[in-house]
């Protein structure tokens, strides 16, 4: 063999391996990303009996997420298992767009599936992006055993019937839904459709305009979204 071909072959493979080492690197990096994120979730947002132990695997499109189940879950109504899964994804989706590590940006746009076994039942959320920048803007399916059983166009009629069934109250001469809308508009706009969503930031300038608009407290404010939402989960 040529000397030439020789002395390359050794090189080409620490370039290679170099390269493996730090895709791997890049990766676990990510996965201790999506764990801090999923036990900040688990933690301090109501799912510590409900979810435990996240199990992160991804790849170019896709984070999977494998967690232990509480049978609180088995006994929940389907909107409500649901919402729960929902609101995992959610969250997590938000931490991640505001994270301070761009790698945790990057993930935010990547389409979610989780797992979870209790007892004879296997439950999947799929939750996939249509649109990569619009991180709140996604359909997902939820499946028990393999049969969907759920999803969010079934979820949207089913708010949009709690709507429409429930009673419109005025509050200092306003109807409440209208108080409630203005807030949706409110997040849409300051959000660019939560593309750029900062709770920290974004929720006290919500909640101070429109209690400023209508002449409303905060607490009244909360009630009047509660009342909108079936299982409320966003501020707005």
């Amino acid at each position: 063999m040529n000397k030439k071909y020789i002395f390359l072959l050794p090189l080409l493979l620490i370039i290679t391996l170099s390269s493996d080492s730090s895709a791997t690197y890049n990766k676990n990096k990510q996965i201790k990303i999506l764990e801090q994120s999923a036990f900040q979730i688990i933690e301090k947002h109501y799912l510590l009996n409900l979810f435990s132990n996240p199990r992160f695997s991804i790849d170019n499109r896709t984070i999977y997420i494998e967690l232990d189940i509480d049978r609180k879950i088995s006994n929940m109504a389907t909107i409500e298992q649901f919402m729960n899964f929902k609101m995992f994804t959610q969250k997590l989706r938000v931490i991640l767009n505001n994270h301070s590590n761009k790698k945790a940006n990057f993930l935010s746009r990547k389409d979610v599936i989780i797992y979870g076994k209790f007892d004879e039942n296997t439950f999947v959320y799929d939750s996939i992006l249509p649109n990569k920048n619009l991180i709140l803007s996604y359909e997902s399916y939820f499946s028990i055993n393999k049969k969907i059983i759920f999803s969010s166009s079934e979820f949207k009629r089913v708010t949009n019937q709690h709507i429409s069934n429930t009673s419109i109250e005025k509050v200092n001469g306003y109807d409440d839904i209208d108080v409630h809308r203005y807030a949706r508009r409110l997040f849409t706009l300051i959000t660019k459709n939560g593309k750029y969503y900062n709770p920290d930031q974004d929720d006290p300038l919500i909640v101070e305009a429109t209690c400023d608009k209508f002449n409303l407290t905060a607490e009244e404010l909360a009630d009047i979204d509660n009342k909108y939402y079936l299982f409320p989960t966003f501020p707005y």
